[in-house]
């Protein structure tokens, strides 16, 4: 019996199928490029990756104790896809935010930010990239903001990179 339970377990695990898959939207040379946006770019100001809890626990209980300047990576990820257009469709949804992404890097404006009050009160206004970054740029750098922290807000956050 021991041995069929064996044989099983073995078969179970070559024949399943992962429980993550990428969605079709996904294209990882766009991650790439946008990464390295982000790292040319915007890492002067904002931080990749801290894990959630440890951001919200910065921000709500330690008075932004980690003294950051600017949200992270990982934070406009999950409130972009939260805040912005509809969730229902990925396709789509990349243009809504690709769209509110340019609008709001090229000029930016506190009140149409997609971070809670709680947080942005401890950050200055974000200057104009206008200049900085091209249009084409900033669809990149959404693809990876956009990927870097789930794939749409409905399902549970994550960041393991390893598995694009």
């Amino acid at each position: 019996m021991k041995f069929f339970i064996a044989i099983f377990l073995v078969f179970s695990v070559l024949f399943s199928s992962d429980d993550y898959e990428l969605p079709e939207e996904f294209d990882k040379q766009t991650y790439e490029v946008g990464e390295n946006i982000f790292e040319q770019k915007c890492t002067s100001c904002h931080v990749k990756f801290i894990d959630m809890n440890k951001v919200v626990r910065n921000f709500f209980h330690e008075d932004n104790k980690m003294n950051l300047k600017a949200p992270t990576a990982n934070q406009i990820s999950f409130r972009l896809k939260q805040q912005i257009g509809d969730k229902s469709d990925i396709e789509f949804h990349l243009y809504e935010t690709s769209d509110y992404l340019k609008s709001y890097v090229l000029a930016p404006d506190r009140s149409k930010s997609v971070c809670l009050e709680g947080v942005i009160k401890y950050f200055n206004g974000m200057p104009s990239m206008r200049g900085v970054v091209t249009e084409e740029e900033i669809e990149s750098l959404n693809h990876f903001l956009y990927f870097l922290e789930g794939f749409n807000g409905i399902n549970e956050y994550f960041h393991d990179e390893t598995l694009f």
